[in-house]
């Protein structure tokens, strides 16, 4: 009746929620990424020393540091803290989303 109804709802809206919170991890990363790319092929140069101005450096330090984020969400949700795995794949995406947007205020400046 009712209660499997409203049960049935709350379950399709916490999935939701998770597809979010990971849409945001990895949107951000690949935003990032793209970005940076666009910055540099307009002359800008990579800021972060451990990242370099090479595509497959940057990929492989973007998205490292965003796998450590997953993997570190996925820990936290098998111990029992899904709101805490959350906020660590909105914190990372909202990271890279924050690099993503310096990245598109160089490229701009630079056209």
């Amino acid at each position: 009746g009712h209660r499997m109804v409203t049960r049935s709802i709350i379950v399709r809206n916490l999935i939701a929620i998770v597809i979010v919170s990971h849409l945001v991890l990895w949107g951000g990363a690949t935003a990032d990424l793209l970005s940076t790319r666009l910055a540099i092929r307009h002359g800008a140069t990579e800021a972060n020393p451990f990242v370099g101005n090479g595509v497959k450096e940057q990929a492989i330090v973007i998205y490292s540091m965003t796998a450590a984020s997953e993997a570190l969400s996925i820990a936290c949700a098998r111990d029992g803290h899904p709101k805490l795995a959350k906020i660590f794949r909105y914190a990372t995406g909202g990271v890279h989303f924050g690099a993503a947007g310096w990245n598109l205020k160089v490229w701009s400046s630079l056209r």
